[in-house]
């Protein structure tokens, strides 16, 4: 097999690496530029690549292999070629149809999976993959990367224990294009600038326990629904997309026990009484230990809010933990909720919607 120099050189002549001032998905100003994608397109160089990555690693350690979506998956499906490893797909998102899975393929808990990168900058990819591969049982300990921007991924991931197994550094390749005339002594210059002032650095997101955030939490509501989902165990809310009250009660006796609280739409209940479906549903929850969360989104001036909250046919003020509303006008409006939860509506998910999602 040719020397690494050599291969990547072919590589190159791809255009997968470009020179210049490129604005990162992170906001900073790179005088790099990497997209490995065209590899894909050229069936010779890609069989190579694959054998190099290969020719990296301890193969008796692994039992599947799975490219990061998606640059990657076509380097991991040449791997699995040569190698006889059996290739598993990793989705960004489930299908909305169907299984609905994140992982694609046969395998069975407890292999161990070789995970497949094309460029490792932050390491920020990885770390999203890992958890969704792992959910399903199945080991990851080694990364193979096709080529390290040296901006702290490698490191960040070693941190937590992965072997990171590289196959060329942009330190390295620029050694190369420099040698071959390719870059000239003040973009060399430029990119060791960049590399030593500009390496990623991530705090570790550190979120609160739900005992945690009790301690610090004031609202009587907010304490009581953390109460819940740390007895209970969930975090659940169903949503009672009903219409009588029958269905709503059969809902709530068959789902109470496993959730936090129940979403109702009151106002669509064809046969609503107080008596014949209020007070069975609040019988409900305090026996299954669950909240009721009025879905109205409320939407007006303070005075005909606290109205619509406390009157009517429906007296929501009179069962619900908590409600939703919106916020458009403004926080004092949301002034009669005082004594119980709200949660703002700040986004929906309807088509041509004049919100921003959250």
């Amino acid at each position: 097999m040719e020397n690494k120099k050599s291969f990547f050189l072919e590589c190159y002549e791809l255009g997968i690496i470009k020179f210049g001032r490129f604005a990162l998905k992170s906001g900073i100003e790179s005088p790099f530029y990497v997209d490995l994608r065209p590899l894909a397109s050229d069936p010779k160089i890609l069989k190579k690549l694959a054998n190099y990555l290969l020719d990296m690693l301890p193969l008796d350690n692994f039992d599947l292999i799975c490219g990061v979506p998606y640059a990657a998956l076509p380097m991991a499906t040449a791997m699995s070629l040569e190698s006889y490893l059996p290739l598993i797909i990793k989705r960004k998102e489930a299908k909305k149809y169907g299984t609905a899975k994140m992982i694609e393929g046969i395998y069975t808990k407890g292999q161990n999976c070789l995970l497949v990168e094309d460029v490792i900058t932050s390491g920020a990819s990885l770390l999203e993959t890992i958890p969704d591969i792992e959910e399903e049982g199945i080991t990851v300990s080694d990364i193979v990367v096709v080529l390290d921007r040296q901006q702290g991924g490698k490191e960040r991931l070693e941190k937590r224990a992965y072997r990171v197994h590289t196959l060329f550094t942009i330190s390295e390749i620029c050694g190369w294009l420099k040698e071959e005339g390719h870059l000239a002594d003040d973009e060399i210059l430029r990119i060791r600038e960049f590399l030593n002032g500009d390496t990623v650095h991530f705090e570790e997101e550190k979120r609160l326990s739900y005992e945690q955030k009790l301690e610090i939490c004031d609202h009587s509501v907010a304490q009581k629904l953390l109460n819940i989902a740390i007895e209970k165990k969930t975090n659940l809310i169903v949503s009672a997309d009903v219409t009588t009250t029958q269905q709503l009660l059969e809902l709530a006796e068959k789902v109470g026990p496993h959730i936090a609280a129940l979403k109702t739409h009151i106002d669509v209940i064809l046969d609503f009484d107080p008596d014949q479906t209020i007070l069975p549903l609040k019988d409900l929850a305090s026996k299954y230990n669950f909240l009721l969360m009025e879905d109205r989104k409320f939407a007006d001036i303070g005075n005909t809010q606290e109205l619509q909250f406390s009157y009517g046919m429906y007296k929501i003020s009179n069962w619900a933990d908590f409600v939703t509303a919106q916020v458009i006008a403004g926080y004092d409006s949301l002034d009669c909720f005082r004594n119980v939860g709200v949660v703002a509506i700040l986004g929906m998910s309807s088509s041509g919607t004049l919100t921003h999602k959250a």
